[in-house]
């Protein structure tokens, strides 16, 4: 991993790690948090020079802690991972996306999308209708024939179901 800093966007880049920066007028500190980890490394500055040697700093010590006590340190998702789906599985996504005329990356990349936003997607609600109450569940469905930046590539379903 590079030992280079960037910062673009009020973001900063170190060894895969990176933080987003911010001013706090109240203690006139330019203040930065690591992303992308589930631990909190937190530091700070007055100016941005030391600002970014106080992230190395941070950086460098959270490696190096994690070391010392022999754990794993963390590190931010790259954007690639290897699957394991068993070969009937992976030759009918194969051929899925084959029959689509898209990359078998892309059929996993819209499947994960769809899996990981369906929490928030799905939307429950109660609406009077006829003196009826109706139960809306509202879900979403990833439709592999439209391109990605479709905004209809997400087809919503309604299933209702009406009671007293």
């Amino acid at each position: 991993m590079s030992g280079v800093t960037t910062m673009t966007n009020n973001r900063l880049a170190y060894k895969g790690y990176t933080a987003a920066v911010e001013f706090s007028p109240e203690d006139m500190l330019l203040i930065g948090r690591v992303d992308d980890i589930d631990s909190l490394i937190l530091f700070s500055a007055e100016d941005a020079a030391t600002l970014k040697a106080e992230f190395h700093r941070a950086v460098d010590e959270y490696i190096a802690y994690c070391d010392e006590v022999g754990a794993q340190a963390e590190r931010p998702c790259k954007g690639t991972f290897n699957i394991r789906i068993g070969s009937d599985l992976h030759r009918k996504a194969a051929t899925a996306a084959k029959t689509h005329g898209v990359t078998l990356n892309e059929i996993v990349k819209r499947a994960v999308a769809a899996y990981v936003q369906r929490d928030v997607v799905e939307v429950h609600a109660t609406h009077s209708v006829y003196s009826k109450q109706v139960e809306v569940t509202k879900r979403t469905i990833w439709d592999p024939k439209v391109p990605e930046s479709d905004s209809s590539v997400i087809v919503s379903l309604a299933s209702r179901r009406a009671y007293n």
